[in-house]
């Protein structure tokens, strides 16, 4: 991240430096610093990388618009300050909640509307700075949502594998439970085989309470629930 940041704020105060050259040759070293110092603030703004820096950003630069237009400056957004905007409505585009999204993106449009009667030709690098911008950033987002739903449907399908086999489990042992109990009612009646069949009763059902309790643990996410305590007869009064 640093990096990037290294590599925009180098471009941009080159960008800034010839443009600021291009001025002061053509109009004078006075018409350069006004243009040269809002560029420099909407680029810092852009790489502060804050909703707070994207508004301020977007509020200079139509400041600058209006002021150059009032005071017969060139026209702004210069190269310099196209290449901030264009990084910021990018930014907000691909990380901004939808609605602060498409008005920091309307609102870059509308500085770019503004330069439309004073100088066409800037206002058509602008809008090609902006449509850069609205397309850098929608597909970082696009490829983000594409992500958030794939992983969503695989925690869906795994909850729902978890849960055949939470259903398989439960009635495997749940039947066997059913079947001691009726052949335990048999077996009371003819022999004294009773406390047998009682005790495979009671340790069916404690396979299927652990075993329940694993995998709703699994479905909660846990690594491997410990089995839960089953009193024991010596417990039972």
């Amino acid at each position: 991240m640093y990096g990037v940041r290294f590599g925009f704020g180098m471009v941009a105060g080159a960008v800034l430096a010839f443009w600021a050259y291009r001025v002061a040759v053509s109009w004078g070293i006075g018409y350069a610093v006004f243009g040269g110092v809002a560029g420099a603030l909407v680029c810092a703004l852009a790489l502060v990388g804050r909703r707070w820096a994207v508004m301020a950003g977007l509020g200079v630069a139509a400041a600058a618009v209006a002021v150059s237009r009032v005071a017969g400056l060139p026209a702004e957004p210069g190269p310099g300050m196209a290449l901030g905007l264009a990084v910021l409505v990018g930014f907000a585009v691909w990380r901004f909640p939808a609605r602060s999204a498409c008005l920091v993106a309307g609102g870059g449009l509308a500085i770019v509307a503004l330069t439309w009667a004073e100088r066409p030709p800037v206002t058509l690098l602008n809008a090609a700075g902006w449509s850069a911008a609205v397309v850098a950033g929608t597909c970082p987002r696009v490829a983000d949502l594409r992500g958030r739903v794939i992983a969503a449907r695989i925690r869906r399908e795994e909850r729902l594998r978890l849960a055949r086999e939470l259903h398989d489990v439960v009635a495997h042992h749940v039947g066997g439970i059913v079947l001691q109990a009726q052949a335990s009612q048999i077996l009371a009646r003819r022999s004294a085989r009773v406390g047998g069949a009682l005790e495979e009763i009671e340790t069916a059902g404690a396979d299927a309470l652990a075993a329940t309790h694993r995998l709703v643990g699994r479905l909660r996410g846990a690594a491997d629930p410990a089995r839960p305590a089953v009193p024991g007869p010596a417990d039972r009064t």
